[in-house]
């Protein structure tokens, strides 16, 4: 009985979604550059370790081979591929579990999400968080909504993380959803809110006890914790999150570019040379 072929990228047939296109949309690499990031992810593209050539991605998304291009680029900077001469387009491997934070934009942060167990969720008083409750302009006796989820590998819990919004708002969000998904995600569908920005705190502490017990980690073992608080246009908190990263497993990464060196909007203009290829 002949055995089967290992599964490779150029056998993975995808179905891209729609992209779309005007004015207030996203410029269409930066679509494709969403797409192909979640793909690799979710290891859609199998064990192969490469991406489909350049003329299969432009044939699915029906775009040009520049636009193609300036997706890739955006995952090279990244670090999710690496691009060679000779080699291809080759797939950054890490060990399930480990992985980056790195400053991109937030549809990328928000797209990055482990299995995980809600630990708790339902209303505290204010009192015991002073400075989330004056973050959201909490006041004495009144309470916030909080969440507690560890997210996991598949073989070790690796982030321990506590988010807090309003009572009103996380009143409203079905708990049976709240493992499967983004807290954030759950409050802009279910509270018609939509977060815009969010500012990021990064540093390394020794984790409370009933952190240390849910990630494995020895008494003085530091961590690395990122305090995020994601913002409306207007500037208002919609969630605070306070996360615990073991250090072994996740690490921090930030891109600095001269600005005259940044990489130019110029696929807007491709845009409309795009739409005229994929009306062919």
């Amino acid at each position: 009985m002949p055995k089967a072929k290992p599964r490779s990228s150029r056998s993975v047939k995808q179905e891209a979604k729609p992209l779309k296109r005007g004015k207030n949309s996203e410029p269409i690499s930066a679509q494709i550059h969403a797409t192909l990031r979640q793909r690799i992810l979710k290891n859609e593209y199998g064990t192969s370790g490469s991406l489909p050539p350049e003329l299969d991605l432009v044939s699915e998304f029906g775009v040009s081979r520049f636009t193609i291009r300036a997706a890739l680029q955006k995952l090279v900077i990244d670090g999710v591929i690496e691009r060679r001469r000779g080699t291809g387009t080759t797939i950054v491997q890490r060990q399930p579990g480990q992985g980056t934070w790195s400053v991109g934009s937030l549809d990328q942060m928000l797209g990055e999400v482990l299995p995980g167990e809600v630990l708790f969720a339902g209303a505290v008083p204010g009192e015991g968080f002073p400075k989330v409750a004056q973050l959201f302009g909490i006041g004495s006796g009144q309470s916030l909504f909080q969440v507690i989820r560890l997210l996991r590998a598949p073989r070790e819990n690796v982030l321990y993380s506590t988010m807090f919004t309003r009572v009103e708002f996380g009143s409203r969000i079905p708990k049976q959803l709240l493992p499967q998904q983004l807290f954030l995600t759950l409050l802009e569908k279910y509270c018609g809110l939509r977060a815009v920005r969010a500012r990021q705190v990064a540093s390394a502490a020794i984790a409370p006890v009933a952190v240390r017990k849910a990630l494995g980690l020895k008494e003085h073992d530091p961590a690395l914790v990122l305090q995020r608080t994601f913002l409306s246009r207007s500037g208002e908190p919609i969630e605070h999150v306070e996360t615990f990263c073991r250090s072994d497993t996740y690490s921090q990464v930030v891109d600095f570019y001269r600005e005259d060196d940044l990489p130019q909007p110029t696929d807007r203009v491709a845009s409309s040379r795009d739409a005229t290829a994929a009306s062919r």
